[in-house]
Order: structure tokens, then sequence, then C-alpha cells
């Protein structure tokens, strides 16, 4: 599987970049972890009046549990797309929660050592990444880290 998507590195269109990032989502949902960023506030003004649910579950060292309540919170509020905002936790959970939205399932079900990767082979929905943080690459990496809260290891998921 090849990874698609586009990337757009900017701090001076934000607004402009957003509105067309999300251009086409109907409701999306707001996976994130804290609301101190800057970044939090300049993507409540770019979704606008644009519906959208917000999943705020996410803690650091992300345990699976919490992606398979983001993508039944993603379901239940019937949306069709993922705005990220945060690091590098709040982008793998919905990383991985995009993964269970359109393939069902559990987040472990997807963990590369077992063969998910094998597993993930229809479309799966939009997704914006918006990095708060510096370092963890999770923005335009394939793999997500998510923790096993039985083994309490951790385990990579590619999308």
């Amino acid at each position: 599987m090849r990874a698609t998507g586009k990337i757009i590195l900017s701090t001076a269109n934000f607004d402009s970049d957003a509105a067309i990032l999300i251009d086409g989502v109907a409701m999306p949902v707001r996976v994130r972890r804290s609301a101190r960023a800057r970044a939090y506030r300049l993507t409540i003004e770019a979704l606008g009046d644009l519906p959208h649910a917000i999943y705020a579950g996410v803690r650091p060292n992300p345990l699976a549990e919490q992606v398979d309540a983001c993508a039944e919170h993603y379901a239940s509020q019937g949306c069709d797309g993922i705005v990220a905002l945060g690091g590098g936790s709040a982008i793998d959970v919905a990383k991985v929660a995009r993964i269970t939205v359109s393939h069902g399932g559990k987040a472990l079900d997807y963990d590369w050592s077992v063969g998910g990767i094998e597993k993930i082979t229809a479309k799966q929905p939009f997704i914006v990444t918006v990095p708060t943080t510096a370092g963890t690459g999770s923005e335009v990496g394939r793999s997500s880290v998510v923790t096993d809260p039985e083994t309490k290891t951790k385990r990579a998921i590619f999308s």
C-alpha cells in the first residue's frame, strides 16, 4: 500500500489552507489532546459554521481503547472526515481510528506484527492533521503507535 495525500506547509494562510483541505467534508470529527495551543483556536475559526464533533479522550502514549472510543464517537456522530489537532498522540489516534471506521474491528486488529497491514484494503475517511508539536513526524508518516493495555507494549499500526 502506498501512502497518498497532500502536505501543505503554511503558517501565513492557515484559514485558506484549512478551507481547501476540508472542502467536501460535511461532518468532521476533531481529535485533540488539549485546547491550549494557538492552532486549536485557528482550527475552530477555520471550521467556521461547519458542524463537527469533538473527541478529546487522547492521552500521552495512547491506549488502543482510546482509538476504539474515537472510532465509536466518529460513527455515532455521523462524521465523514477527521481533523487531528495536536502532537503525535492525537494524530496517531486519529490515523488508526480512520482505519477502524472504514474496516471494522478494533485498533489492535491492525497491529503490524500480526499482519494488520494486509487487512487494510478499502478507502479510508478524509483526514487533515494539524501538528502542534515538533519531533514525532506523525503527521506525515504511515505508522502510528498505540499501547496494548493488557501487555503494556507499544504496537505499530500502518495506514
